[in-house]
């Protein structure tokens, strides 16, 4: 990867001098841990906020209940 791909200002030391590897970009559909697991906190915390919750079951709400209809309509088919 040239220099001019990635910044001087975004790589180490180390890594503009060549005596570290040049970070990679992620693989087609390959998504790093850490966003995994920022993304999947957003959609937790955004479904209990819109959920309410009854002593039998919890109820979705707006948004949430057609994305959740469609997930399994259509991808778990």
């Amino acid at each position: 990867m040239s220099e001019k791909k990635i910044g001087r200002r975004k790589l180490t030391f180390s890594q503009a001098e060549g005596i570290d590897p040049l970070p990679q970009p992620a693989a087609l559909g390959e998504l790093p841990k850490k966003a995994r697991n920022a993304l999947w906190t957003c959609i937790y915390e955004s479904l209990k906020r819109s959920s309410s919750f009854d002593v039998r079951y919890h109820r979705v709400t707006n948004a949430w209940r057609l994305i959740l209809y469609k997930y399994h309509v259509y991808y778990l088919d």
